[in-house]
This record gives C-alpha cells, structure tokens and sequence, in this order.
C-alpha cells in the first residue's frame, strides 16, 4: 500500500494511505489475497479482484485498480477520475471492466501487428501499457 502511495505521488495519495491503515491489517490482507486470488485463477477476473480491493476502506475505484496494476501490469489497468473522465468510462466496478477489456483489446491488435511496445526493456503490450498512453496525453506529457 506504501509502495503504491509512492508511486501515485501528490498529497493525494498520502491522505489515502491514511485511510486505509486505520482499517485492520487482518480485513485489508483478506481482501488483497482475494483478489490476488481472482487474478490468478485460470480465467482472472478484474472486475471482482476491484471489488475486493474497493472493499479496503479508504480505498476508491482509481486506487483499488492502481494496486491491481502494480500486482498484475499483464492484466490491469488503472482507471481514474481523469482517464474516467476523458474517455466516458464509469469510475465503478462496471466501467473498469469495460475500460480493462478495451485496453487488453488493443494491447492485443497491437502484439498481433507486431508493433513493438516502447516501454524499456518489453516488447510486448500490455493492458497497462495502452493505459498508459491516454494517461500521458491527457496529462499533456510530451510524447517524443
């Protein structure tokens, strides 16, 4: 959950983190290896392993699906309130189902097309690395 905070940078997700440990160490461990567990099951479900991390009070739709994408980049995404915004995506359990789809779709023409994922070090796309992109353009980062 540090590890996450740290990787979100801002004050944001500081105030966050200290939400959740407030809860009890022992409901927020269930309800990560619940959820690990949806993802490592022979047909991964995203839409149940948000849920479960949505039910770690303090946590929200955006942060749930961060700590999903820093366990599982290979299956999810992060969707939050500006890429939820920007794209007509829900911020719910629902509209990160349809926006993992999206992004596991187009990671897939991508591989299939061969172009080659220009992240350091892949050469494959993932789902969240075609997140990734809408991110920096909405963010307005430089793209070359």
């Amino acid at each position: 959950m540090k590890k996450v905070a740290e990787w979100a940078g801002k004050t944001g997700p500081r105030v966050v983190l200290g939400q959740v440990l407030k809860g009890s160490k022992t409901q927020i461990e269930s309800n990560v290896r619940d959820a690990i567990a949806q993802l490592r099951s022979d047909k991964p479900n995203l839409v149940a392993a948000l849920k479960k991390m949505n039910e770690v009070d303090g946590l929200g739709i955006s942060f749930a699906s961060k700590h999903l994408r820093l366990l599982f980049p290979e299956y999810c995404p992060v969707l939050d309130s500006i890429l939820s915004c920007r794209l007509g995506y829900a911020l719910t359990a629902d509209g990160y189902g349809a926006f993992a789809r999206r992004c596991t779709e187009i990671a897939g023409e991508l591989n299939r097309a061969q172009i080659a994922s220009t992240f350091p070090g892949r050469t494959d796309w993932r789902p969240s690395d075609v997140e990734a992109a809408p991110f920096a353009w909405v963010n307005g980062w430089p793209t070359t």
